[in-house]
């Protein structure tokens, strides 16, 4: 096992229960056949006993198209920049110097996540199946996708009575976030349905307690899970981390789950990239 994130934990108990637009599908740093949903197996896995604890290293995509071109990105999908998958790639070999192993996968069931994580297990010199669920796409923002960033801020700030960003959050809570609150009410085609920030949590978060749990059973305890930026700030602030955070391209986020809870062991992390 490497753990090569150092940052401050954050514990918090496991709910069973820019900044441009989203910096979360800003333009940061820098398929194949899968299963769909449900863990992936293998037959050493299958006769692995339990273990108490499952990291989930979760990492953002690489960089795409509609990020280049500023455009909202949620439930629409565009492929990786030559760039974002040369970054994915990197990660990967860095993964691989550190001499991380995973024993699982999983990715959004968009374009840009498989196509992320596939890169990532190459650059390791991996062949372990990737499982698409989903559950880990990033939020929708409705009848805003593929517009401009600075349109659909533009739109959302005047229906939410608010001149700019930094007029949104004024609780030390990420801008981003503040304003997605509003994203259902400003959407301007509700038969485009938007997501709120709880939609997401319950979601993304979900997911994470069940990739947890069902890897954890089969003695799986490394598990990559590639999303999108601004899933991963929320579930971040649903497990109690505070601050605001831009997520990088391809930057690592490590989440341990153990006895019920979930541990921050490190957010946003581009060492192995930069």
């Amino acid at each position: 096992m490497s753990r090569f994130l150092t940052t401050k934990r954050f514990v918090a108990v496991a709910a069973v229960a820019s900044l441009s637009f989203l910096s979360a599908c800003s333009n940061n740093s820098d398929g194949g056949d899968a299963a769909t949903s449900g863990p992936a197996e293998t037959s050493a896995s299958e006769s692995a006993a339990p273990v108490d604890e499952v990291t989930i290293y979760l990492t953002r995509h690489g960089k795409t198209w509609l990020n280049t071109v500023d455009r909202v990105q949620g439930w629409s999908d565009s492929p990786l920049t030559d760039a974002g998958a040369d970054i994915a790639t990197k990660l990967g070999e860095g993964l691989k110097e550190t001499g991380q192993e995973f024993d699982a996968a999983y990715s959004g069931d968009m374009v840009r996540h498989f196509s992320t994580a596939s890169l990532i297990l190459e650059g390791m010199g991996s062949d372990l199946e990737i499982t698409r669920m989903s559950e880990l796409r990033e939020i929708s923002f409705g009848a805003f996708e593929g517009m401009l960033n600075p349109e659909a801020i533009e739109i959302i700030l005047k229906h939410a009575g608010f001149e700019s960003l930094e007029d949104v959050a004024t609780d030390g809570r990420s801008p981003v976030l503040a304003l997605a609150e509003y994203f259902k009410d400003a959407n301007p085609d509700p038969s485009l349905p938007a997501e709120s920030p709880a939609d997401v949590a319950e979601r993304a978060k979900g997911a994470l307690d069940k990739i947890a749990a069902e890897e954890g059973a089969k003695g799986n305890d490394e598990v990559l899970v590639v999303t999108s930026g601004m899933t991963v700030q929320i579930i971040l602030e649903e497990l109690g981390y505070e601050g605001a955070v831009d997520i990088k391209n391809a930057s690592i986020t490590t989440l341990v789950y153990s006895d019920g809870e979930w541990t921050i062991e490190g957010v946003n992390d581009t060492s192995l990239i930069d």
